[in-house]
């Protein structure tokens, strides 16, 4: 499971419990760089690992990643 745009400190039993005990089985990237500031490019550099100014060229193929 991927989560985008969540704030850590909402992670709160009591606010959602759910999310909160699956948070112990999970990994937890706490050393990392940031993609980018929106969504998209976030995503894009979390599962291809390149920069996001390479979005528009990979889109712009249109091919499945290997």
């Amino acid at each position: 499971m991927l989560i985008d745009g969540l704030r850590p400190d909402t992670v709160d039993p009591r606010l959602m419990p759910h999310l909160a005990g699956l948070h112990g089985e999970g990994q937890a990237f706490l050393n990392h760089w940031s993609g980018g500031n929106s969504s998209r490019a976030g995503i894009f550099s979390f599962f291809y690992g390149v920069p996001s100014t390479y979005v528009d060229a990979f889109y712009g193929i249109q091919q499945a990643p290997v």
